[in-house]
């Protein structure tokens, strides 16, 4: 099932609720527009896809920047990889993650689930940063 991001003008969501981790171990598609430093923008497009044996399940990210070589041209990178539900205790609470860890072996990236619709970006001590950016990406409907 698709998932999309979208954010306020300052850059927060308005998602709220709960989420089952067993919620995110079948198919779905996540999505996010950020704003960029040099150009309209960059959409995220994250699928996670669950494996036919239950067990180890992998994803697709696609980071397309806007109008990066020029109006209306637009650029893609993708990394794919091994997707992993992460549980540990932060400031005394417990929290579910998904870790991504792409297959070209550069870092592993994680996001909190926030509820049945969000995950959110944070680092390998599933922290969120402190800062008033939007890091939340969201499940699209198909």
């Amino acid at each position: 099932m698709p998932i999309k991001s979208q954010q306020n003008r300052r850059g927060r969501s308005r998602q709220s609720g709960h989420c089952h981790d067993s919620d995110y171990r079948t198919d779905r598609s996540l999505r996010r527009y950020s704003p960029a430093a040099d150009g309209p923008g960059i959409d995220y497009v994250l699928t996670l896809n669950a494996a036919t044996d239950g067990v180890d399940t992998t994803y697709t990210l696609d980071m397309t920047y806007l109008d990066a070589e020029g109006q209306g041209q637009n650029k893609t990178f993708t990394s794919n990889g091994k997707q992993q539900t992460v549980h540990k205790v932060v400031n005394k609470k417990p929290v579910t993650a998904v870790k991504l860890t792409p297959k070209n072996g550069e870092a592993p990236m994680y996001f909190v689930i926030v509820n049945d619709t969000t995950l959110r970006l944070v680092n390998d001590s599933l922290q969120e940063a402190v800062s008033d950016l939007n890091y939340d990406i969201i499940k699209v409907k198909q």
